[in-house]
């Protein structure tokens, strides 16, 4: 048996896991307020700080880092170089990418600056390898899909994709009864971003970037724009390059056309008669499934499954607009939240087990 923590940080959270192999001990979601946040301004404190209620919590359930076999990290796009799916040994240039992150002395900003370094934190005196699983910037892209539409640039990836390809798993083994590397999937990740991707036989052969440029607006992301305004824009003199890029992601999407990236506040006033707030909502389920739809068309058609997940899913309203629209290509099967934890802890079990072989980093 083996004994599998994992760490998926946020600005304000701490999402841990520990887990006997496939078996969840226990999950837990660790808030930090803003009073611990101004208590702990910096990268350095900020370590200290959750090392502690990591620790607390793993001796509330039992556990105890003398029995930790591994640590699965969730980088999310924190790392700059393009590697495809699957389960890296924290190491080398990979350790190299993730500590540039961190700066002692510096605010934080997000979760992931530090969570190479907490982990290091909390295995101090045992001999515990870092795992990194399906980050967000893998890129399995087919080449058709790499082109931009002009040779000074090139479409990157940043999308779900740790929790899509467990979810992905999960309904090809439960719904199907088929392996994962034996279906041609859509997959819808409604969260703070929205990725829409195309896997075909276990790998993600086109997807959106989801950081503001590419695909649905989102609760606080644009998504696409028309290009010619943005240039026009960006020229306008109002804006700095910064005001200018935040304005894609954090006050962009349904932030700013009603003031609020909280979808459940956006239904409320729906169900209050506002119709602004009604063509808003209804727009961005429009969007996304019409990603969808593009998706069908890059699999030429051929689809086993459509999955609608993330936090987003939830919410029965928007899930039944987007399915009204893609029903006819295929099954929908709406898998709420996600399986972030799971999948970290499932990826590295597949390489102890040896089912899969640690992947290289950088992609070479």
């Amino acid at each position: 048996m083996y004994q599998i923590l994992t760490l998926n940080l946020g600005t304000t959270s701490s999402k841990v896991g520990f887990f006997h192999d496939e078996k969840i001990i226990d999950k837990r979601n660790i808030a930090h307020f803003n009073d611990d946040i101004t208590r702990y301004p910096t990268m350095e404190l900020q370590v200290k700080y959750r090392k502690d209620l990591i620790l607390k919590w793993l001796e509330e359930i039992g556990g105890s880092m003398s029995g930790i076999d591994a640590i699965g990290l969730r980088v999310g796009a924190a790392l700059p170089q393009e590697v495809g799916g699957g389960t890296f040994l924290v190491g080398g240039e990979l350790e190299k990418d993730l500590r540039g992150n961190f700066v002692a002395d510096r605010p934080l900003s997000h979760g992931i600056e530090i969570v190479l370094s907490l982990a290091e934190a909390l295995s101090q005196g045992h001999d515990i390898p870092l795992y990194v699983v399906d980050p967000a910037t893998i890129n399995e892209m087919i080449p058709e899909a790499r082109v931009a539409g002009h040779p000074l640039f090139v479409r990157d990836t940043m999308f779900h994709a740790l929790n899509q390809k467990m979810v992905a798993r999960k309904i090809a083994g439960e719904r199907l009864a088929k392996k994962y590397e034996e279906c041609d999937m859509i997959i819808a990740h409604l969260g703070g971003g929205v990725s829409v991707a195309v896997h075909e036989k276990g790998r993600v052969i086109d997807t959106n970037n989801c950081g503001g440029e590419e695909g649905s607006f989102s609760p606080a992301r644009t998504g696409y724009l028309p290009v010619r305004q943005v240039i026009q824009l960006c020229y306008s003199g109002k804006y700095s390059l910064e005001e200018a890029l935040e304005l894609t992601m954090g006050k962009g999407g349904v932030f700013a056309y009603l003031g609020t990236s909280d979808m459940r506040e956006v239904e409320k006033r729906i169900e209050g008669g506002d119709e602004y707030a009604e063509l808003i909502y209804k727009s961005m389920a429009y969007r996304v499934a019409k990603e969808i739809g593009a998706g069908a068309a890059v699999l030429k058609g051929k689809v086993d499954a459509i999955i609608i997940t993330g936090g987003l899913a939830n919410s029965h309203r928007f899930s039944d607009l987007i399915q009204e629209r893609v029903a006819a290509f295929a099954p929908v099967f709406v898998f709420p939240g996600d399986l972030e934890s799971e999948a970290l802890a499932a990826g590295i079990l597949r390489v102890l087990r040896g089912e899969e072989q640690l992947q290289k980093y950088p992609k070479l």
